[in-house]
């Protein structure tokens, strides 16, 4: 759906999964099912995600499962996917280290930073990628020249982020104390720095 730019329907089925998660969350947790709603919630969002997608799909686009054409999976689908795994594993990395070294509070700390810091990429990101990657590739796709609207992305990512990583850092406390709770205090000096790495994002 997303290859071919059918972002409403994209829309419905994010939409639907969405509230039936925390309508049963909610429901669940009210009947004293305490961390097992979460987990039942999403069990019950990807059965709607799944019925929602079989409804919208177009008729031709069932398909077996089957392994022809394997190879041209494969190939791009390797160097995707260690190119993944090494983002996560950077991404572990500074938590495991510190964890190593400075002992778990350390390691709480950075991680609560690092999860402030990145409401940018969970909350914004995330959301135009699905939208802005199968534009790009259907532009690829019919010859035409991209670098010029990815520096235009890059420009308007920047122009969003920029703010919001300054405002992050200028009232991380508050921040943090909605987030976390007064417990979690010591963790604004991380947000406040990864504040400031985060301001090279659009550009990675």
């Amino acid at each position: 759906m997303q290859r071919d730019m059918r972002f409403g329907a994209v829309l419905v089925i994010g939409v639907a999964g969405t509230g039936v998660q925390v309508v049963t969350a909610i429901a669940l947790a009210a009947g004293g099912y305490g961390a097992l709603a979460l987990a039942w919630a999403a069990v019950v969002e990807q059965g709607m995600v799944t019925l929602v997608c079989a409804l919208l799909r177009d008729r031709g686009s069932w398909a077996r499962p089957s392994i022809r054409g394997w190879r041209r999976v494969v190939r791009p689908g390797l160097s995707l996917s260690a190119a993944q795994l090494m983002q996560e594993m950077g991404n572990l990395a500074p938590q495991l280290a510190i964890g190593r070294m400075q002992g778990m509070d350390a390691a709480g700390l950075f991680n609560r930073g690092l999860t402030a810091v990145t409401l940018f990429q969970r909350c914004f990101v995330d959301a135009v990628r699905p939208v802005v990657l199968p534009a790009f590739a259907r532009a690829h796709r019919d010859g035409m020249d991209i670098a010029a609207p990815l520096v235009r992305a890059t420009a308007l990512v920047a122009a969003i982020a920029w703010p919001f990583f300054a405002v992050t850092s200028f009232l991380a406390p508050q921040m943090v104390m909605v987030l976390f709770g007064d417990q979690w205090g010591a963790a604004v000096p991380v947000v406040r720095i990864l504040a400031l790495v985060g301001m090279v994002m659009p550009f990675c």
